[in-house]
C-alpha cells in the first residue's frame, strides 16, 4: 500500500523574503566596501599633500637660509620666509590665486634671483607641481600659504584665513574624482590639509 506524502517545496513568499533577506546582506556589504575604499583613497590623498605642505615648508626654511648665506635681512627667529616686508607679501595670500609664472626662474642660479624673486618662484613652482602632479584636476585642488591665528578650516570656496597674528599656515583642500560618491560614504568632507609653518630658532 502506497503512503501518501506532500511534495516538498518552496512557495513564493517564502522565496520573495530569501531573496530579500540575501539582497539586504548584499547591499549592507557593498556599502561596507564603499567605505573602506573612500577611507583608503582619502587616507592615501591626504598623506600625499602632506608632503606637498612639507616640501613647500622645506624650500622656505632653505630660502631663509639663502638670505643668511647672502648677506641679506637674516630673518632668523621670524617666520622663514620674513627677510624682508617684500617677500612676506611674495608669500603671503589672503584668497585663493592660480600658479603664475614666477616673474623670475630661480631654478638655476638662486643668487641671480633677490629675496622677493626667490619666494614668488618657491610658490609659484610648488603650486604649480601640486596641480600638475596630485593627479587631480588643477579645479579640484586649492592651496594658500597666509595668516591664521584661528586655524580656520578651509573649504573650496574659502581658504578662512583670518590674517592675523604671525603663525604662517598652509592650507591644501582638493575635490576627490569620486566626490559625491566619497562623500555620500563617508558623510563627512574631511579632503583638507592645515600644516603650521613653525619659527626658525636662532
Amino acid at each position: 500500500m502506497l503512503k501518501s506524502f506532500k511534495s516538498a517545496g518552496f512557495s513564493l513568499i517564502e522565496v520573495m523574503v530569501a531573496v530579500a533577506i540575501v539582497s539586504g546582506l548584499g547591499m549592507a556589504i557593498y556599502k561596507l566596501q564603499l567605505v573602506s575604499l573612500a577611507t583608503s583613497q582619502q587616507t592615501i590623498t591626504k598623506q600625499l599633500m602632506l608632503q606637498y605642505a612639507d616640501n613647500l615648508v622645506n624650500q622656505m626654511y632653505a630660502h631663509e637660509n639663502f638670505v643668511v648665506a647672502t648677506g641679506g635681512n637674516t630673518g632668523l627667529g621670524l617666520m622663514p620666509g620674513y627677510s624682508s616686508t617684500t617677500s612676506n607679501s611674495a608669500y603671503i595670500e589672503t584668497s585663493y590665486v592660480s600658479a603664475a609664472v614666477p616673474t623670475k626662474d630661480c631654478s638655476v642660479a638662486a643668487d641671480g634671483c633677490n629675496d622677493s624673486e626667490l619666494a614668488n618662484y618657491l610658490l609659484n613652482t610648488w603650486k604649480t607641481n601640486l596641480t600638475t602632479k596630485a593627479n587631480l584636476p588643477s579645479a579640484n585642488i586649492k592651496a594658500i600659504v597666509c595668516k591664521d591665528s584661528a586655524l580656520g578650516v578651509p573649504s573650496m570656496s574659502s581658504p578662512n584665513c583670518n590674517g592675523s597674528g604671525t603663525q604662517l599656515v598652509i592650507k591644501i583642500v582638493w575635490q576627490p574624482h569620486n566626490y559625491d560618491v566619497e562623500s555620500s560614504a563617508l558623510v563627512s568632507n574631511n579632503n583638507y590639509v592645515m600644516l603650521r609653518v613653525q619659527k626658525k630658532k636662532k
